[in-house]
């Protein structure tokens, strides 16, 4: 029996969640504001969210919604 891989690998700092909160909240693309573009290239790099060709704009990934519930069912 196979375990599906828990989200829970690719840790998210409280900073980090907050700003997928942010996106998941915009329901499309999110702009991003000052100071967020580390948070959004982490983010990013997890597979939590995708950035815009510009950089400036972010969207939640299914596995960030994922993410999320999970960390709301922990809480």
């Amino acid at each position: 029996m196979s375990a599906a891989p828990s989200l829970f690998k690719k840790p998210v700092s409280d900073r980090d969640r907050g700003f997928l909160r942010r996106v998941a909240d915009a329901g499309d693309w999110y702009e991003l504001a000052n100071g967020e573009a580390p948070s959004a290239v982490y983010c990013m790099s997890a597979g939590y969210a995708r950035l815009s060709r510009d950089g400036r704009r972010a969207i939640i990934t299914s596995d960030g919604q994922a993410y999320l519930l999970q960390i709301m069912r922990v809480h």
